[in-house]
C-alpha cells in the first residue's frame, strides 16, 4: 500500500477559511474479512484555540469505510500450536546493554529527576531557539564541531550532557536569567 498526502491553502483568504486535517485510521474487519479505512476530520475551533472533531464535513455519514478489494483479504492463519513451539523451546538470551557516555562526560552523577524534568520542559516551552543556543553556548556545551545540524535532538543531548557534568545548578540560573530578560523586555514595551 502506498499512502501520500499534502496540505494546501489558498492564495488569498476571502472571508472565512477554515483550517483542517484528517486523521486516517487503518483496521480490520474481522466479520467482513477486509481491510477497513476511518477518516478521523478535525478543524481549527478560534474560539478555543485548537482543533477539534469536525462533524460538519462528514455530512452526516459514517467515516468509516469497510473496503471490499479482493487484494485485502486476510491470508490463512498458521497453527497455533507450530507458532508456540517455536518460542517454548528457545532458550532466553543474556543481554546487556552498555550504554555510552555523551562526549566524555560522567554518567553517574545523581539528580534530582522531577527538578531535571521541569529544567528540561522550561528550556523547551519557555524559551526560543535562540535562547536555548545562547544559554548552551555560555555553559561551554557547544562543542567545535556538531554533525548532523543542530536540531531538538542535539539540544536534548547538550542539555543531558550539562546536566550529567554536574552543572544544573548553572543550567537553573541561566534559564530564569532569561525568562527574568524576557519579562523586562515586555514590561518595557
Amino acid at each position: 500500500m502506498m499512502l501520500a498526502s499534502g496540505a494546501t491553502t489558498p492564495d488569498e483568504i476571502g472571508g472565512t477559511h477554515t483550517y483542517s486535517y484528517n486523521i486516517v485510521e487503518f483496521d480490520w474487519d474481522e466479520p467482513k474479512d477486509a481491510l477497513a479505512v476511518t477518516l478521523h476530520p478535525r478543524t481549527w475551533n478560534d474560539d478555543l484555540k485548537r482543533f477539534e472533531a469536525d462533524i460538519v464535513r462528514l455530512g452526516g455519514r459514517d467515516s468509516r469505510t469497510v473496503l471490499g478489494a479482493p487484494n485485502f483479504r486476510l491470508g490463512p492463519k498458521p497453527p497455533e500450536q507450530q507458532f508456540f513451539k517455536t518460542f517454548v523451546d528457545t532458550a532466553q538470551a543474556h543481554v546487556e546493554i552498555i550504554l555510552p557516555t555523551e562526549e566524555g562526560v560522567i554518567a553517574n552523577i545523581q539528580v534530582d529527576e522531577s527538578e531535571y524534568q521541569n529544567l528540561h520542559l522550561r528550556f523547551f516551552r519557555d524559551l526560543d531557539e535562540g535562547d536555548r543556543l545562547h544559554i548552551l553556548i555560555g555553559l561551554n556545551a557547544v562543542p567545535d564541531v556538531i554533525r548532523g545540524g543542530f536540531n531538538h535532538e542535539t539540544e536534548s543531548r547538550l542539555l543531558r550532557n550539562v546536566v550529567r557534568a554536574n552543572r544544573i545548578s548553572e543550567l537553573r540560573d541561566k534559564i530564569e536569567n532569561a525568562l527574568a530578560k524576557r519579562e523586562q523586555s515586555k514590561e518595557a514595551k
